[in-house]
């Protein structure tokens, strides 16, 4: 998966729109840039939980894995794209966050122990 922008998905809905697309950079810490282009005709109604599925169709992170950030603030998953004024060639930011491990000592898994020495 590229760091060279290469890599897109496209979000769409009529085929009337299909032509006028917004493109969105998805930008990771790591310094890879990915593409992402949005139906201009559906790009109010997306929700960000749909945005984050593509995007991990094209990065391979899982969606509960990824904070977006667009102009300092977190887009928060019960908002919509339109929300937050995410326009042409604008960059989200993704930060990467680590999958919750159980806590140590959870009885998640009976007859198995963890002793800390």
């Amino acid at each position: 998966m590229g760091s060279n922008g290469c890599d897109e998905v496209m979000i769409s809905g009529s085929n009337e729109c299909s032509e006028a697309t917004v493109e969105i950079k998805i930008k990771t810490l790591d310094s890879q840039t990915y593409t992402l282009r949005v139906d201009k005709c559906v790009r109010t109604d997306v929700p960000i939980p749909a945005l984050k599925e593509q995007i991990a169709i094209v990065t391979g992170v899982l969606s509960e894995q990824q904070r977006l950030i667009c102009r300092g603030k977190v887009l928060k998953d019960d908002q919509l794209l339109s929300a937050y004024h995410v326009e042409d060639g604008h960059t989200l930011h993704m930060v990467v966050r680590q999958p919750m491990l159980p806590p140590l000592g959870s009885t998640d898994h009976p007859g198995l122990s963890v002793t800390l020495v």
